[in-house]
C-alpha cells in the first residue's frame, strides 16, 4: 500500500484502518452536498448525517462499503448533474460584484458598484 506522508495521525489511521478514512469520509461528505447543491440548490454546511461521517472517519466502515456507498453516489451525482436546474456556467459578473460588495462591507469601504 502506498500513500502521500502525511501527519502522523493519519499515517497511523492507515496503518490501523488499511485506507485513509479521513479523505473517505470527506470523499462521501463532498460527493452528497454535491448532489443536495444540485438538486435543491442549497449546500448543507450542518450536517444531518454528521455522525455517519464521523463514523467513516473513525474507520469504522470497511473499504468495501465506503466504495460501494462512493459508487452509488457517483451515479446520482450524474443523474442529478443531468437533471440540474442549475445554469451550465456560474454568472462569473455577478459572483465578482459579490465578493467586491462582501469585501468592502467587511472593510468598511465605500465602493461605488
Amino acid at each position: 500500500m502506498s500513500f502521500s506522508p502525511g501527519a502522523p495521525e493519519t499515517i497511523s489511521l492507515v496503518m490501523r484502518v488499511g485506507y485513509d478514512s479521513k479523505n473517505a469520509a470527506h470523499l462521501v461528505r463532498l460527493l452528497r452536498m454535491g448532489i443536495e447543491f444540485l438538486t435543491e440548490g442549497t449546500l448543507y454546511v450542518e450536517r444531518a448525517d454528521g455522525p455517519e461521517l464521523l463514523s467513516i472517519k473513525r474507520g469504522e466502515w470497511p473499504l468495501e462499503k465506503v466504495k460501494a456507498e462512493a459508487e452509488r453516489l457517483f451515479q446520482l451525482a450524474q443523474e442529478a448533474y443531468v437533471r440540474s436546474s442549475l445554469p451550465p456556467e456560474p454568472d462569473r459578473n455577478r459572483a465578482e460584484k459579490l465578493c467586491v460588495k462582501m469585501i468592502a462591507e467587511y472593510h468598511g469601504l465605500n465602493i461605488a458598484s
